[in-house]
């Protein structure tokens, strides 16, 4: 079983494309994930408007994976 834990990705509302195609080869690849936080930019970004972004087509692969996310770190 291969399991993926990340932190601090701290993404904003900017996707960048080279990022996004790493991270769904990532995610799509393991097994379990794990996010320990900070997977947005809570600074940068509401999560409101976070979820609006491109980055929210990451989140079926997040869910085909049981993801577990710990908000903050």
């Amino acid at each position: 079983m291969k399991t993926i834990i990340c932190s601090d990705l701290h993404l904003t509302g900017d996707v960048d494309a080279v990022k996004f195609t790493y991270l769904q080869k990532l995610f799509s690849d393991c097994d379990q994930l794990i996010i320990n936080g900070d997977f947005w930019d809570g600074y940068e970004i509401k999560f409101e408007k976070f979820v609006r972004t491109q980055w929210a087509r990451l989140f079926p692969i997040m869910l085909a994976k049981n993801t577990v996310y710990i908000y903050g770190n």
